[in-house]
This record gives C-alpha cells, structure tokens and sequence, in this order.
C-alpha cells in the first residue's frame, strides 16, 4: 500500500491482499475542521465487481456519503 498515492487520490482500493477473492474501497471521513474523523468502505467478489467498477460506480457513492456523514456527525 502506498500511502503517498492513496493521500493524493483520496481512495485506497486492495486487490486481493487480504483475502482471495475481495477488493474493497475505502475513502476518509472528514470533520468539518479538515481532519481525518474515520473512512467509509466497501468490499465485492473480485469475479463479480472490477477495478474500473469500484472507482466508476462504488467511489463517488462513496465520497458524497463519506462527505454527508463527516458534515452531520463530526
């Protein structure tokens, strides 16, 4: 994993590395002071979910909840 890219992306996805079969995709939580509060994510089948699908479909859901959560909780 590196960090330098996942801080410049915004995003972290894994391929595989903790278990066979699962990608996951992460983004921060943020508070309303620019702080890292938490991360929201999500795992799929690898056979069922691709690379190019997680960032097309899953992140941008991901980002605008991440966003909604980090504005009313944080």
């Amino acid at each position: 994993l590196d960090v330098r890219r996942v801080r410049e992306q915004g995003f972290s996805i894994i391929d595989e590395e903790l278990e066979a079969g699962i990608r996951a995709i992460a983004v921060p939580v943020m508070s309303k002071e620019g702080r890292i509060a938490g991360s929201l994510g999500v795992g799929a089948l690898a056979s069922r979910v691709s690379l190019d699908e997680l960032q097309s479909r899953f992140l941008p859901v991901l980002r605008d909840q991440a966003r909604a959560i980090g504005q009313l909780v944080f």
